[in-house]
Formats: structure tokens, C-alpha cells, sequence
């Protein structure tokens, strides 16, 4: 891909050399402006799913707000459009050849709920309970080396290093200090 940036291209409807440009995500919204087919390197700057569900097939149809050779941006629907480029932060992925932005799925990124947060503290304490006993634990018997407390700094991925770094500032003096810096400096 020449660029990273998710880049479309107006590829518009037969027997119509231009193409509409809206205020927003539907048909319903107003015409602000309008575009040339063929006109190419418009920059994406969101995706959004038509404002009434509108589909055509049994898809909704998807709207592209893009940046216009103006400078001003304006919604253009996904069935006149071809994109390429990095599309990932649109829910596309990397789209290596020019292609019909309405044959592609998209794939809109979910906030983490609830669900989620749980999820993640059950993983943690899961790993709890089989490395160690609580945020002061060690073990010395996983692939880490040595895997310190409930979240697994370890020697090997270097987090455990930055846990005895931040120790050694707050408590600078003392046997386990000195015992720090013999065995793991």
C-alpha cells in the first residue's frame, strides 16, 4: 500500500458524473456539497451505519464522513465509494487494493462493558491462585524466570525489573534492598 491513511475513491452510479455529498449519515440529511466520480485520495475520517438502518441486500448501508479537497468533510454512502488503505480504525482492516467499500463487512469495535472488567479480574485471580497467593507472592518455577505477585512482573519480559526499580527508590536502604541489588542488578 503506497499510504497508511484509509483513503477512498467516488466510484459513484452509472449515468451520474457526480455524486452527493450529505451533512450526515442518510439520505434524509442535506446535500452540502457534491463530488466528481473518480475523484480519489479522500481521506476517511469515520464510518458510521446509516442514521435509519437503510439496507440494500440485506446490509445496512455504511456512511463515510470524508475529508474534501475543499477542506471542509461531508457523508458519502459506502455503495459509491472504493477504500484503501490502513481501514482497521474503521472496522475494515488493511484493504490492500482499491475495493467496493459496500462488499466489504464491517466489523464495529464494541466498548468493554461490565461484562468485560469481570472477566479480566476472574483471569487475574485464576492466575492468583496457581502462582501465587495474593500481590506479594513469588515463584520461581513458570517460563518467566521468576514471576513476582498477581499480575506476573516477570525477569523475563523485564516488568519485574521496573518493580524492584520503583522499590529501590522508595526504600533505598536496608537488607532486602541490598539483597535487590546483588541478585537481580
Amino acid at each position: 500500500m503506497a499510504s497508511n491513511l484509509c483513503t477512498a475513491t467516488i466510484r459513484g452510479l452509472a449515468d451520474f458524473p457526480q455524486v452527493n455529498v450529505r451533512s450526515g449519515a442518510g439520505i434524509h440529511t442535506a446535500v452540502v456539497g457534491t463530488l466528481d466520480v473518480g475523484a480519489s485520495g479522500l481521506k476517511v475520517l469515520e464510518v458510521r451505519p446509516d442514521e435509519l438502518l437503510r439496507e440494500s441486500d440485506g446490509k445496512v448501508y455504511q456512511w463515510f464522513r470524508l475529508a474534501m479537497p475543499n477542506g471542509e468533510s461531508g457523508w458519502v454512502r459506502d455503495d459509491l465509494v472504493d477504500i484503501v488503505g490502513e481501514c482497521s480504525p474503521f472496522g475494515y482492516g488493511p484493504v490492500a487494493e482499491p475495493t467496493h467499500a459496500f462488499a466489504l463487512r464491517r466489523v464495529e469495535q464494541m466498548p468493554p462493558t461490565d461484562e468485560d472488567d469481570r472477566i479480566r479480574k476472574a483471569a487475574f485471580n485464576i492466575t492468583a491462585g496457581f502462582e501465587g497467593t495474593g500481590y506479594a507472592s513469588y515463584s520461581n518455577y513458570d517460563s518467566g524466570i521468576v514471576a513476582y505477585g498477581r499480575f506476573q512482573f516477570t525477569l523475563a519480559s523485564g516488568s519485574l525489573f521496573s518493580v524492584i526499580d520503583k522499590y529501590l527508590i522508595a526504600v533505598p536502604i536496608g537488607p532486602l534492598a541490598d539483597e535487590l541489588r546483588e541478585n537481580y542488578y
